[in-house]
């Protein structure tokens, strides 16, 4: 079972053991474990020490859901270098050679070690825990997600192309070369919804055909998911606080509405650059919600062009 879970762990796997067998082998094996993590430090930077990830995944999720913070352990480690050391030598220290001014590739990405436990990601709060379930089920897991995924495009008669059924279920290495292929073609990266994320050059193209992500990219990415993940909690948070509200209303529950009230106060005290604002209207829409019966709520959410169509469909099963 532990085989086929971590089979693409096995170079973390093995690092590590190697790590640990020259750190109990005597006073020379020391010194070699300290050069490989030496090496390691050089090559991926801070970010890339073993469990590196796995640890900030734990203290999100306490930061998160105990002590109401929007926190990032990656962000808060990413300012704390920038302020001690400047943007430039932090950049090296978190991403190591990747971090070094014309850098064309993403050398960390491939050699960190700071996912090892698949899975944790599940400690946040998030809306979806999708790929943290995905990472649980290992690769038999990914294999029948792209394998459902390609089914489907298929379809629809989305065969061909990036984006296509065949490159959905199609190995990285020939998926990294359509993706390079486009990236020549429009000279810029563009997300799994066929947008762009940044302009490229045709370097960087050659370097994506041989399974190396560009370091400009990786750039962009790396801020853009810590920017989603702190518009994700606050959006979480608020909706929680909200739902609170309007029920404590919609039961007539002054108790429930004053909690609701502290709890707002209380996040944007402990979260003063990223607070929530919650108006009257917002709480108003969600007790009249709250208010309809199951059919109404369903017709209001359909496309104005068939809610009457809906409106009759429901009306059938009252």
């Amino acid at each position: 079972m532990g085989a086929t879970l971590f089979t693409f762990k096995q170079y973390s796997i093995s690092y590590v053991e190697l790590m640990t067998r020259l750190a109990r082998s005597g006073p020379e094996g020391r010194k070699a474990a300290l050069l490989g993590m030496a090496v390691l430090v050089l090559m991926s930077g801070v970010g890339g020490l073993p469990f590196i990830e796995d640890l900030d995944d734990v203290v999100d999720g306490f930061m998160q859901r105990v002590m109401g913070r929007n926190f990032s352990s990656k962000q808060a480690r990413q300012e704390f270098f920038a302020d001690l050391l400047g943007e430039g030598a932090a950049d090296f220290v978190l991403r190591g050679v990747t971090g070094l001014p014309g850098s064309p590739v993403d050398v960390s990405g491939r050699l960190g070690l700071g996912n090892m436990i698949p899975g944790t990601g599940i400690f946040q709060k998030k809306e979806s825990y999708g790929r943290d379930l995905l990472e649980i089920a290992g690769p038999a897991g990914d294999m029948a997600k792209r394998t459902a995924e390609a089914a489907a495009l298929a379809a629809q008669g989305e065969v061909f192309g990036q984006r296509g059924a065949l490159a959905t279920i199609s190995p990285v290495a020939a998926r990294n070369l359509l993706i390079a292929h486009d990236m020549a073609m429009t000279g810029s990266y563009q997300d799994q919804q066929g947008r762009k994320v940044i302009d490229t050059t045709p370097g960087e193209a050659a370097f994506k055909a041989v399974g190396f992500q560009p370091a400009s990219v990786d750039r962009v990415q790396d801020a853009s998911f810590i920017a989603q993940r702190m518009i994700s909690l606050n959006k979480i948070r608020e909706g929680e606080i909200a739902d609170k509200w309007a029920r404590g209303v919609y039961l007539n529950d002054p108790a429930m509405v004053q909690d609701a009230r502290s709890a707002l106060e209380a996040w944007n005290q402990a979260n003063p650059e990223s607070p929530i604002r919650i108006n009257m209207r917002q709480i108003f829409q969600r007790v009249k919600n709250m208010r309809m019966d199951k059919t109404e709520r369903l017709a209001k959410t359909a496309p104005k062009e068939i809610r009457d169509q809906v409106r009759a469909q429901l009306e059938q099963g009252r």
